[in-house]
């Protein structure tokens, strides 16, 4: 197939195929800026930090508002008002709200005899009238712009591959912070989680024994490194966690305290049954079956 493809350098180029293939250039061009910012989002994502510029300066100026601003006195009258609107039955309904109801519900309205009438117009949606197109974008697509089959939209993810210098940094973090892959994926610029995961399989495979090495030697976490590439201050005396306590009861109380009743299981005696039967008051006995077999 290769051969029988092959461009025998016979004709001339036609316009169009160079037409296609500048396009193409320029697409892959778009789609590799696009993933690159989807790459600078990820990490932006993994460190905790705003999704852009934008958004971190909204917020550094959202900080300084509160921090020079003063809360201002509320008043008593509008909270007695709104104490009022809340319903008081206890099913949760906020009268103070304004209630938004759907414009293609069906209308009823009062009649001039004080009936109700079913609005004929609510009936019909106009779909062109509530159409908003005026901030549409006319996009004409053609065979040399569109390059897009049944493959585009597949799952077709796959990460870079690891070179021997960060190999090295992962079997570093490895053994600082064991098979914690969150936290080895924060030493390691460009990588998530499911990547870290990934070539800890793959090294298993490869290289079990150096795998079983760092797991068993640990070494101390460098704090510096991870303050460096987290952008969070480590600093300071190490938070002792331990478990709560119980509360001391009262020596009052524990006497006071009825004992607690033994709950025993009541032996159930089952009542012998007679293989006599039951003479009733209807019946009256003249005698027994052997002396009449006697006689």
């Amino acid at each position: 197939m290769a051969v029988l493809c092959r461009d025998t350098g016979q004709g001339r180029i036609s316009s169009k195929a160079a037409e296609i293939q500048g396009n193409h250039a320029a697409w892959k061009a778009q789609n590799r800026e696009r993933r690159a910012r989807m790459k600078a989002l990820m990490e932006r994502k993994k460190y905790g930090h705003p999704e852009s510029d934008e958004e971190r300066d909204s917020t550094e100026v959202n900080a300084d508002k509160q921090g020079s601003t003063e809360p201002p006195s509320t008043p008593t009258a509008p909270v007695a008002s709104l104490s009022a609107a809340v319903d008081e039955t206890g099913n949760g309904f906020d009268y103070s709200q304004g209630f938004t109801a759907s414009r293609y519900n069906v209308q009823v309205r009062i009649g001039p005899n004080g009936e109700t009438i079913i609005d004929e117009e609510s009936l019909t949606v106009d779909r062109d009238e509530n159409d908003v197109t005026e901030n549409y974008t006319h996009v004409i697509e053609s065979d040399t712009t569109k390059f897009t089959n049944s493959g585009t939209y597949g799952k077709r993810f796959r990460g870079s591959r690891w070179n021997a210098e960060e190999t090295e940094l992962f079997y570093d973090a490895l053994s600082q912070y064991g098979e914690n892959y969150e936290l080895i994926a924060y030493v390691l610029p460009g990588r998530d989680r499911k990547s870290c995961k990934n070539k800890f399989k793959t090294e298993d495979k490869k290289n079990r024994a150096r795998i079983n090495y760092c797991l068993n030697h640990s070494k101390p976490v460098d704090m510096g490194t991870l303050s460096r590439m987290t952008g969070k201050d480590f600093s300071g005396p190490v938070p002792e966690i331990s478990a709560p306590s119980t509360p001391a009861v009262p020596v009052a109380e524990r006497q006071s305290a009825p004992d607690a009743p033994t709950h025993t299981t009541p032996t159930v005696r089952k009542r012998s049954q007679s293989r006599k039967p039951a003479v009733t008051d209807d019946i009256q006995i003249v005698g027994q079956a052997d002396s009449f077999d006697n006689s």
